[in-house]
């Protein structure tokens, strides 16, 4: 009998210990990869915007605690970055916030303004705005702001059509739209007709060979008075996304430890449990290389079976999640998530495989 077939054979002696085995790594798998996934939907949320802003630099005023939404800046910042060695292209940049009446519902959006140029999103469908227009988040199609729908901005009244959507462009948390900086301006100017309408931040790509490093030293020295990012650094201090990123790695870690611990524990436990049977299939005449084998793919199938299990509750609850709050199931997480799992089932059976291998047939018959 081969190893495989045994352990589906054992495996199978037992169904309602087998199932509540798969069932507890199941759950477990599940904490662990929720967890995560939550924490990287909160981050792209947060500053999915700032992520996929083509820039290598960007600019802030200088008493704004890098903050975009507290940054005002003159409109003379975006030609003095431009001038500055290195850049390539340096645009406006303007935040504003709305409350929007679109095919959803009314909810409070955030409007991005961006001048033309290589800094905008890549949109997934679509094509990106002009003026009048509006590139928006994939999370947010199903709110009725897909390609094709319209987005009426409070106050001000300003009418803007959906053209095409991109991945993890929200920003702050809330619903997101993207616009050309004209347009972004003029919604500005027609909530408020009696504001100044400048831009919140400049954002600067550099040259091909110039560090982001580099050009942002170049820009700090050539714009005193302002505060000057890279955009890996711009994203760090979008307000609480360190304590975010934080918080969630350490959940994230303490589930992932204490799961891996607990399945382990769990399978040494019915390894043990299986010990008679596996000392009389060694006094049978079973190889031990053979046991060992069919230790390990217990380990295997009873991993593999909740991984599936807990992966497809993920994905419901991924496919279920509202626009608002976007839960996305990524690969990369649930296969590091099994491969962990698997590992520590694994080295949970190094103990009772290396014992059958220890077993003299003639021994395990009498002890059997």
């Amino acid at each position: 009998m081969g190893a495989v077939n045994l352990a589906i054979a054992q495996l199978r002696r037992a169904p309602v210990r087998t199932g509540l085995l798969v069932l507890v790594v199941a759950v477990l798998l599940f904490l662990v990869e929720y967890l995560a996934a939550v924490s990287s939907s909160l981050q792209a949320l947060n500053t999915g915007a700032l992520e996929h802003l083509g820039a290598d630099v960007v600019i802030y005023s200088a008493g704004s605690d890098d903050n975009l939404d507290a940054s005002r800046l003159p409109v003379r910042a975006v030609t003095a970055a431009a001038r500055v060695s290195g850049v390539a292209a340096a645009q406006a940049l303007g935040v504003a916030d709305f409350t929007v009446t679109g095919p959803g519902g009314r909810y409070e959006l955030d409007l991005i303004g961006l001048d033309g140029g290589p800094g905008w999103p890549h949109p997934v469908s679509g094509r990106l705005p002009g003026g009048g227009q509006a590139l928006t988040d994939t999370s947010e199609v199903r709110a009725g702001l897909g390609i094709g729908g319209r987005i009426v901005l409070d106050p001000g009244g300003v009418t803007l059509r959906v053209t095409g959507v991109g991945a993890g462009i929200r920003y702050d948390g809330m619903v997101t739209a993207w616009t050309t900086f004209g347009s972004w301006a003029r919604a500005v100017r027609a909530a408020n007709p009696d504001g100044t309408v400048v831009p919140n931040a400049v954002a600067v790509q550099g040259r091909p060979g110039v560090p982001a490093a580099v050009l942002a030293r170049r820009l700090a020295a050539a714009m005193p008075g302002s505060a000057v990012l890279t955009r890996a650094a711009a994203v760090a201090d979008v307000p609480g996304a360190n304590v975010l990123a934080a918080t969630f790695g350490l959940l994230v870690g303490v589930a992932f430890a204490a799961a891996v611990l607990v399945i382990s524990s769990v399978f040494l436990l019915v390894t043990v449990q299986q010990w008679r049977i596996w000392v009389l299939l060694r006094g049978l005449g079973a190889s031990a290389g053979r046991l060992g084998l069919a230790v390990m793919a217990q380990a295997v199938l009873v991993v593999a079976a909740a991984c599936v299990m807990a992966s497809a509750v993920l994905a419901v609850i991924a496919a279920a999640s509202g626009p608002a709050f976007p839960v996305r199931a990524a690969p990369g997480l649930v296969a590091a998530t099994a491969a962990a799992a698997l590992t520590g089932a694994l080295v949970s059976c190094l103990l009772p495989v290396r014992r059958i291998g220890r077993l003299d047939p003639a021994d395990a018959v009498a002890r059997a």
